[in-house]
């Protein structure tokens, strides 16, 4: 077995065609928020729902279990790893192409503190790959009608 490369990033829709294959919609590196998470005397939303989208490509010959897991490391150094997967063979649709582990999930991540915000993704313990994203606050955005769930675009 090879490792070959690996990919991650988070956004906001994945579709995923009749053939299998994933679209990823709006890929995301900021959110916004319409309140500051650390002022207790403001309504909070739970957490923010982002996807998480990870590719990892192995040589063909691969035919070993691997596990996949993710670490949510915030901006006050906290960081918590959970399982995506485990004890997963790496596949392949075609003949002679590198075989791959794919893992697309929704997240909800506790919109607790303000700022950047990185998911490392580890293959059998290793990190291969990570995604950022900053969470920010635009009180000014939104305060006409705040939403009832944050609002993801792109940095201009």
């Amino acid at each position: 077995m090879a490792f070959v490369s690996a990919y991650a990033f988070v956004c906001q829709h994945v579709l995923t065609e009749a053939d299998g294959v994933p679209s990823a919609i709006r890929i995301a590196e900021v959110f916004f928020l319409p309140y500051d998470p650390s002022d207790a005397t403001k309504p909070r939303l739970p957490a923010v729902g982002v996807n998480l989208f990870v590719h990892i490509r192995m040589t063909e010959d691969d035919n070993d279990p691997h596990s996949m897991t993710f670490t949510l490391k915030r901006p006050d150094g906290e960081a918590k790893t959970e399982t995506i997967t485990e004890n997963k063979i790496a596949e392949s649709k075609y003949a002679n192409t590198d075989k791959t582990l794919t893992a697309i999930g929704r997240i909800g991540v506790e919109a607790k503190q303000l700022g950047k915000h990185e998911f490392v993704i580890h293959l059998d313990s290793k990190p291969v790959a990570s995604a950022v994203f900053t969470l920010i606050q635009n009180q000014s955005l939104y305060a006409a009608h705040p939403p009832k769930s944050p609002v993801v675009d792109h940095p201009r």
